[in-house]
């Protein structure tokens, strides 16, 4: 890995988790399930596209974008665990009334969901050498 790849992944943690400790410090959990489902729709939309480029080139050629794929799927996974654990623990909270020290109870789908966004990334870091790279003509 590359140091400009850890910066990525060290700076976009860092505002996913602003972004979440700033809901559930609130107790405004809609906008995070608002931020959390579109998303799903953008790792599985990725992992699509790239199987789908993996089985139009050669062999060799497709292969960044087949770990691509398995990469985006795992994101995808993951992050839907989060949010499903996510869900679950706010369905308890308001049910039950619990509030204050409960609340850290969110670092877990938190944590799912970072893993995910984690595994996008690497994604999207290995097919990166074919998408910046100028077209020859």
């Amino acid at each position: 890995m590359t140091p400009v790849f850890r910066i990525l992944e060290i700076a976009l943690g860092l505002v996913f988790l602003g972004a979440v400790a700033h809901h559930v410090a609130l107790g405004d959990f809609r906008p995070l399930a608002a931020f959390a489902l579109p998303i799903l729709l953008v790792y599985f939309g990725f992992a699509s596209q790239q199987y789908a480029r993996a089985k139009a080139v050669s062999r060799r050629r497709g292969a960044p974008s087949r770990t691509a794929a398995e990469h985006a799927i795992q994101a995808t996974v993951w992050h839907l665990l989060g949010v499903i654990l996510g869900t679950s623990l706010y369905a308890l909270v308001t049910q039950y009334g619990l509030g204050g020290a409960w609340l850290g109870l969110f670092a877990a789908p938190y944590a799912l969901m970072q893993i995910g966004l984690l595994s996008f990334l690497r994604g999207l870091w290995a097919i990166a050498p074919q998408a910046l790279t100028l077209p020859r003509w």
